[in-house]
């Protein structure tokens, strides 16, 4: 959404969109007019050696220092954490690892724990700005075509995941997470959400697992074979 508002109010502005060329939403931003870049390419790499800005919506190593060892001293971007969500935990020693020139917010109560001066952030009120959440406003609108749904999407958690062999930042649920209070907790979420006259004559349930989550949807639909499983391939993550 950021970007589409760069190439609407600031068509003269070079930016790229990086995207794995294997993404299912390649073609279809390309067709929209993104300036697309391969993940990983010698395009991109080019283009690092030569940006002003970095911006992201995570804040992992190989998302804030990209490039290999050799090509390091020709970091000159300022790098933008767009979050992807509310920091209601303290992450300030993850925070405070990156060089993040400025970081976006978007609740008041967010913005005086990570920008406040008393804060354990590094990061001052000249690098925080309190912005809202402009995406959640497109995922309201968006909503009015799957009004015969409710979709419960609940985030992941660490300390039940674990990293996929040789894919980077990816992780995967783990095999014995049926046992965990996270799962029974959801799983119970949806068996009452399923239970005849909770929900409106023609409504349904569907389960849509975090990303870092993989594996999680088999183990509820197992459990709950009535329940719709939603998963991101399907989804176009910028639509």
């Amino acid at each position: 959404h950021l970007y589409r508002h760069i190439m609407m109010a600031h068509p003269k502005t070079k930016a790229f969109f990086v995207l794995s060329k294997e993404s299912p939403d390649w073609n279809r931003l390309e067709a929209e007019g993104f300036r697309l870049i391969a993940h990983n390419s010698p395009e991109f790499y080019i283009a690092l050696t030569q940006a002003s800005a970095l911006i992201s919506s995570h804040l992992d190593g190989f998302i804030t220092d990209p490039l290999p060892w050799g090509l390091r001293r020709y970091r000159n971007w300022k790098f933008v954490f767009l979050q992807h969500g509310i920091t209601k935990d303290d992450m300030s020693n993850w925070f405070n690892s990156k060089d993040i020139s400025l970081l976006v917010t978007a609740s008041r109560q967010e913005h005086a724990d990570i920008g406040g001066l008393s804060s354990p952030y590094t990061v001052t009120p000249l690098e925080v700005r309190l912005t809202g959440m402009p995406r959640h406003d497109r995922l309201r609108d968006a909503a009015t075509a799957h009004k015969n749904r409710v979709v419960v999407s609940p985030t992941w958690r660490k300390s039940l995941a674990e990293a996929e062999p040789g894919l980077s930042g990816a992780w995967r649920a783990h095999a014995d997470i049926t046992d965990s209070a996270y799962f029974q907790a959801f799983s119970s979420l949806i068996e009452r959400l399923s239970s005849p006259g909770n929900l409106p004559a023609g409504m349904g349930v569907a389960f849509l697992p975090h990303p870092s989550m993989n594996g999680l949807g088999e183990a509820m639909q197992a459990l709950h074979p009535g329940m719709e499983l939603l998963t991101w391939p399907d989804l176009p993550f910028a639509d």
